[in-house]
């Protein structure tokens, strides 16, 4: 006769150990055996202070409970039955640092997700601290695509929004405008169909191509400059593209709304002087009938 015992504690582990796996453990084995000795250790890329437990309490693996624990406490951490361990990767918990606009298609070794509107992709790259944006550019430089306005493109960060040419780090050699980047910069590498658009008491109304750091009489020049009949040279509106209004002071971005308003003397006058000239004529009718009735 051959007698199987059951399985006791069997636990699982993944993530940055030499040898993932699930194991069945000995009384008295803890985590910091199933680590080291089941294990084999930590690989180098292991982020020892995010050592993620999770633990499930019924056969139906509905209620449970997952906690992060670190290094130092390994030898106080007791592991029970189907417990699961991940060991973390430190480069998971480095800063990052966002693309959006015109990028081409996922290349091989760089980390993204895609947005379906109107083309536009995000890319995410995780940085060492120091890296600087004219370093980056180079590491991807690939992953811009034909239609991106290299030269046009702009950092946000927190409520600023800093101009950078790309194209001086990719070709050029002078790298003393170069920016340090900080986590959760976003660079908006733009199409170049971006346009401004310019409406209202201009004299030619219409797109116009978007250049960053440009005041609003920059794009009023670009349609003809105000027309005098129409405009007293006051009360213009800035939209952002979510229509929202924003200070004439602030940074105009893509796809704005500038609206001139019609609010000169001669606009408004011409609206009403066909009233004007309608009552007029009206009284002077009246009039006339009255005084060919006698009535007057």
């Amino acid at each position: 006769q051959i007698f199987i015992p059951p399985a006791g504690r069997m636990v699982s582990i993944s993530g940055e150990v030499f040898r993932p796996g699930t194991y069945e453990l000995f009384p008295g084995e803890g985590l910091e055996a199933l680590i080291v000795s089941y294990g084999d250790g930590f690989t180098l890329d292991a982020d020892k202070d995010r050592i993620r437990i999770s633990r499930v309490h019924t056969l139906e693996g509905i209620s449970g409970e997952t906690w992060v624990t670190s290094y130092k406490e390994l030898a106080q951490v007791s592991l029970e039955d189907r417990d699961r361990v991940v060991v973390g990767n430190k480069l998971e918990s480095r800063p990052v640092v966002f693309f959006e606009g015109a990028l081409a298609p996922k290349q091989t070794g760089v980390e993204e997700t895609t947005a379906e509107i109107e083309g536009a992709a995000k890319l995410e790259y995780f940085f060492y601290p120091g890296e600087t944006v004219g370093y980056v550019v180079r590491t991807i430089r690939q992953q811009f695509a034909t239609t991106a306005d290299l030269g046009n493109a702009y950092i946000i960060r927190g409520e600023q929004q800093i101009a950078v040419n790309l194209l001086s780090f990719l070709y050029g050699n002078d790298f003393s405008q170069d920016i340090v980047l900080e986590n959760r910069d976003t660079i908006i590498v733009p199409f170049r169909q971006y346009f401004v658009l310019v409406s209202g008491a201009v004299k030619f109304p219409g797109r116009y191509p978007y250049v960053p750091d440009r005041p609003v009489e920059y794009y009023i020049s670009l349609a003809g400059g105000r027309d005098e009949l129409l405009n007293n040279g006051r009360g213009v509106t800035v939209f952002d593209m979510y229509q929202k209004k924003r200070p004439l002071e602030s940074f105009i971005t893509p796809e704005s709304l500038i609206s001139v308003p019609i609010n000169s003397f001669t606009a408004r006058f011409n609206q009403v002087a066909p009233i004007i000239t309608t009552v007029l004529s009206l009284l002077s009718a009246t009039l006339s009938i009255f005084a060919l009735s006698g009535i007057l």
